[in-house]
């Protein structure tokens, strides 16, 4: 297993699903889809800060040293300008990134309500160990894919670790919860830097050498991971990765295949939707529930109880008579 994922001491991960055409097609063809942070609920979600002071100073002594001739005056005309290119890219990776969102709790009310259209949808619970090995490994796939035309050097090839080191760069890992939102001075520093190693072209020894300096671009995946503390509820999970280099306008893409362990329908499903979704699974190989309220329990927590093989039967050949 990918040795970068963070440990999870829990052998499943759950999705919550709005019933849809979408929703539908990827259930029938076990498809894990992602999505752009552009189109999350939250429209601060992967947002970040920066010291610009610090950056500054940065860009005066780098400036400094390119164009000793400049004066102060046209030295800060050249560093605003770089300020401004740079604030109005720098939550591009809103753009450039795709997420799939996985919770480690399935009985939370609150969850239901937000992700699963108020009780009406479904949620599906995957093996972790299933998740992370078809996710890192179409990681890989796509890494091999991406760099191919900047491999001048044959790193593709010969160099394993650098490829394990690009493919473990997104990966799944769990969301932060802050009261603050992440600062991103350092990482826009080694930004900096990586674009006076692409002056003058990109290719794929250059990528190693700016991967190698900013471990496994750790501040991207911080960035991607931290959330406001008032969504703490959520437990999330995230696998992300890279749409393509530099590629933007991607907001929907399949990240891998993975056949879920079990689906639970949500408490207030109507019997046509239940029908169609159990049409659309293997439904005597997957585990299937139906989430409940007790009324005895003072926790804002559902249970689930799992539907028998004759009532499943019974609903599929359209009798909506038997008890589960």
């Amino acid at each position: 297993m990918n040795k970068n994922v963070n440990i999870i001491e829990f052998s499943s991960l759950f999705r919550f699903r709005q019933i849809n055409n979408y929703t539908l097609s990827a259930l029938e063809n076990n498809e894990i889809w992602g999505a752009s942070p552009t189109t999350f609920n939250d429209p601060y979600d992967t947002i970040m800060c920066y010291d610009r002071e610090i950056v500054v100073e940065y860009l005066y002594k780098m400036f400094k040293n390119m164009f000793p001739i400049l004066n102060n005056t046209q030295m800060y005309d050249i560093i605003l300008k770089a300020i401004i290119y740079m604030e109005e890219n720098f939550n591009s990776s809103k753009f450039v990134y795709t997420i799939a969102c996985f919770t480690e709790s399935i009985t939370r009310e609150i969850m239901w309500s937000h992700y699963a259209n108020n009780g009406k949808g479904f949620a599906l619970e995957y093996n972790v160990d299933a998740l992370t090995a078809e996710l890192y490994s179409r990681r890989e796939l796509e890494v091999l894919e991406m760099y191919k035309d900047y491999d001048l050097r044959g790193l593709l090839k010969y160099d394993s670790e650098f490829v394990n080191k690009m493919s473990n760069a997104y990966v799944l890992s769990k969301v932060d919860y802050v009261d603050e939102k992440y600062d991103a001075t350092s990482g826009v520093l080694k930004g900096i830097d990586s674009y006076k190693e692409f002056a003058d072209g990109i290719d794929l020894y250059k990528i190693k050498k700016l991967v190698d300096k900013i471990e496994g671009f750790d501040s991207i995946k911080k960035s991607l991971t931290s959330k406001n503390l008032s969504w703490e509820y959520e437990r999330e999970w995230r696998f992300f990765t890279v749409n393509n280099m530099f590629e933007q306008g991607v907001y929907h893409r399949c990240l891998g295949r993975v056949k879920p362990k079990a689906i639970y329908f949500g408490e207030f499903i109507s019997d046509d939707d239940l029908v169609l979704l159990l049409n659309k699974i293997d439904w005597n190989k997957i585990d299937c529930y139906k989430m409940y309220t007790d009324i005895g329990c003072k926790q804002n927590m559902l249970k689930y109880v799992e539907l028998s093989e004759e009532y499943i039967k019974n609903k599929v050949l359209g009798s909506n008579k038997n008890s589960i």
